[in-house]
């Protein structure tokens, strides 16, 4: 089973940044073929600060890069259990 990775929004916006240590590990991940899943209040911190900034060009490359990421309303087990 790969590895699967949930982003926060600290790590997002280093990509969105293109950090290149966050690159670097991020495509590491990749290439092991992990999986990312994507936050719901992760994707609203990002795409409302984006928004609010009025940075269209980093709104289009993030809604293109969270395409990638499988989308998952996380339950209270799911948080019990990362703990």
């Amino acid at each position: 089973m790969a590895d699967r990775y949930v982003l926060d929004t600290n790590i997002l916006s280093a990509i969105l940044r293109k950090e290149p240590s966050v690159i670097h590990h991020v495509s590491l991940a990749l290439l092991a073929d992990a999986e990312f899943l994507l936050c719901p209040v992760v994707f609203y911190e990002i795409l409302r600060g984006l928004e609010r900034r009025d940075a269209k060009k980093q709104r289009a490359y993030f809604l293109q890069l969270v395409e990638m990421f499988l989308w998952d309303d996380f339950t209270k087990l799911d948080w019990q259990l990362a703990a």
